[in-house]
């Protein structure tokens, strides 16, 4: 785990994107662009064409995980993973085939965690064989199971699991903290450093694990929040 690889997009670099003039500037074409366009989306063949392209797919996926369709998000997401990585996919000549890949495998991740083991070991089997690194989705997809094997006993698992959180996007605070709780409660971490690094990503962060249940289940962890050391992480300069 000592050379770097190429990864997908982090969350450090979506929150840089997000500030960029050309975000902005599509987000202000995109209200006057989308209403415009209704129209032509409620024409019945055109609709159809829409609802069948992966990007639909990926959205109606959404949509049945927040209706609690658990299982139907599942099944969609599965099959819009294995169709986003075909050989010969659109999406891959285009460049974007990676992202939806981890896209749908992401809401298959959560759809299994409200589902049974079966669905979990599909995802298991589906996130160690990515086409590329995914970035944060990789980071979120991992996380996810590191919670499932905690919650199965499988402590050095889960530990596992977290490191590879934090490897697959650096940037993103919530990995750190899961490996640093799972530090606390193997025993087997020192959190302090994990800790600082999340909170010097986002200093936000520092609130959040304060107000953690289970950070405070640990005053130690608490103690050393609240030190001089890990204050000075959220200081302008400080680094």
């Amino acid at each position: 785990m000592t050379s770097e690889r190429p990864r997908g997009p982090t969350y450090g670099g979506l929150q840089e994107t997000k500030r960029t003039r050309t975000v902005r500037w599509s987000k202000a074409l995109s209200r006057i662009l989308v209403p415009l366009l209704r129209p032509v989306f409620r024409i019945p063949w055109f609709g159809r064409r829409i609802d069948e392209m992966l990007p639909a797919r990926l959205g109606t996926a959404s949509t049945r995980l927040q209706e609690g369709d658990f299982a139907a998000a599942f099944r969609l997401a599965v099959a819009g993973a294995a169709e986003s990585n075909a050989p010969r996919s659109f999406y891959r000549l285009v460049g974007v085939d990676t992202y939806l890949w981890w896209s749908f495998a992401h809401r298959a991740a959560e759809a299994a965690a409200r589902l049974g083991d079966r669905e979990r070991e599909q995802v298991e089997v589906l996130v160690d064989a990515p086409p590329e690194p995914g970035g944060m989705l990789e980071a979120e997809c991992l996380e996810i199971r590191a919670r499932w094997r905690w919650k199965a006993g499988d402590r050095d698992g889960a530990l596992d699991l977290a490191r590879r959180t934090v490897f697959a996007d650096p940037t993103w605070p919530s990995g750190h903290v899961l490996l640093a709780w799972l530090g606390v409660v193997t025993g087997k971490l020192d959190p302090v450093p994990t800790l600082r690094e999340a909170v010097r990503l986002s200093p936000a962060t520092l609130a959040t694990i304060r107000a953690n249940p289970q950070f405070s289940k640990h005053p130690q962890v608490i103690a050393w929040l609240e030190s001089h050391e890990l204050r000075h992480a959220t200081e302008p300069g400080a680094g």
